[in-house]
């Protein structure tokens, strides 16, 4: 640990699709796992990300903005252009990096039998009516060269909002069940959209984090806008369903 400050890289993995285990989980929850594991490999083609640092007393330290843009495909893999702007105060000493995708979530989680979920109320989210859950997320298991960095953070807790009708996912808020070392306050919220073809996709994400120690304070603002949800040609030409161009869910 360096005196001067710390680098905390905070990065949600993208998982591998396995069979789904329907039979364990309830009937509302299970809708929310097809309408995700729907959305196969797809990837937004625009992702805007505003990342800010302020110090303890709340003052503004740095600014970063960043928009990547599809740009086209290596196979299966997405080629991004990206552009980036940063504006600084003071030096933060620290970086925070998080990428999310449609695979990202504890209903994917649930296909692989890494998620367990429990009803907990009833809510209103904008307009929508909807039942709450619980959940908690294990991560997958890791190679050794990746297992300390996946330690770090381990398994996620949080609340989720389904509706109550469709079983589509409208709002997840989470957490580590345990807090990484010199972090007081860490707290994702991802928002959802539909789209044409009826898979669910994050529409944006939000995250609030406090960390430091002794003197070193620092809190962070990240705010990403994913828009454009498009599939790798391959697949779209395996599977020309409604959705599988690239569509604005902002």
């Amino acid at each position: 640990m360096r005196s001067r400050g710390f680098v905390l890289w905070v990065c949600l993995l993208t998982f591998r699709f396995t069979a789904a285990r329907a039979a364990d989980l309830d009937p509302l929850w299970n809708r929310a796992v097809a309408t995700v594991t729907q959305a196969g490999g797809s990837v937004a083609s625009r992702i805007e990300t505003r990342t800010e640092v302020y110090n303890g007393d709340e003052e503004l330290m740095e600014a970063h903005d960043k928009i990547q843009t599809l740009a086209g495909w290596n196979g299966q893999e997405a080629m991004w252009k990206t552009e980036r702007t940063h504006t600084v105060v003071q030096k933060s000493g620290l970086t925070v990096a998080i990428d999310l995708g449609a695979k990202d979530n504890p209903f994917f989680a649930s296909s692989e039998g890494r998620a367990s979920q429990e009803r907990a109320g009833e809510d209103t989210l904008d307009g929508h009516s909807c039942i709450i859950f619980r959940f908690e997320e294990t991560p997958p298991p890791s190679a050794p060269s990746q297992r300390e960095k996946k330690d770090e953070i381990g398994p996620l807790v949080g609340t989720a909002w389904l509706d109550g009708e469709t079983g589509t996912p409208h709002k997840l808020v989470y957490c580590p069940k345990k807090l990484p070392k010199h972090v007081s306050v860490y707290e994702l919220t991802v928002y959802f959209s539909v789209l044409p073809d009826s898979s669910t996709v994050p529409r944006a994400l939000d995250m609030h984090m406090k960390a430091g120690f002794l003197w070193y304070k620092r809190i962070v603002r990240l705010h990403k806008n994913f828009s454009g949800w498009t599939r790798p040609p391959d697949a779209v030409a395996k599977d020309p369903s409604p959705g599988t161009e690239p569509a604005d869910t902002r």
